[in-house]
């Protein structure tokens, strides 16, 4: 299973009535423009960012990536700023339990004891009334590829 699958049965498993989409598809689909057709909170998994990879000394190989997230739910624009700030918190608060269930999975690795991430605000986003955040992070994958004899 890919780690971007796992990302998905994650989020789903924290964010069971929202909706979850990949970027490749929310971004080719019409209906993106349709936000309202989604149950939120929405979860935006960018599948479209390059991965580096190193060959390691075991043979296994190494892959750097970034992972990048956005966490959103409906918002009002005539909510005060405090009401705001609750719904911009709720997000960060699933956002951060999505990290951390992905930096438990055995084939993500820690290299420098510390990890460290991102997390943008991110208000009236897609021209719409959604706020939330956007969770960056660094994950260093480790993938043990069956090697071919030639």
């Amino acid at each position: 299973m890919s780690l971007n699958s796992k990302i998905e049965n994650i989020s789903k498993s924290l964010n069971p009535n929202g909706t979850f989409k990949l970027s490749s598809y929310f971004k080719a689909n019409v209906d993106s423009h349709d936000i309202e057709s989604y149950n939120l909170p929405l979860i935006i998994l960018d599948n479209e960012i390059i991965k580096d990879g190193q060959v390691m000394l075991n043979n296994s190989l190494q892959l750097n990536q970034r992972i990048v997230m956005r966490f959103l739910t409906q918002d009002d624009p005539l909510k005060t700023d405090i009401e705001r700030e609750v719904i911009r918190q709720s997000m960060e608060d699933l956002a951060l339990k999505v990290m951390v269930n992905i930096y438990q999975l055995d084939e993500v690795r820690i290299l420098t004891g510390k990890q460290g991430f991102r997390l943008m605000p991110a208000f009236n986003v897609f021209s719409s009334d959604l706020t939330g955040v956007v969770l960056d992070i660094n994950a260093n994958e480790n993938k043990i590829i069956n090697w071919c004899e030639s």
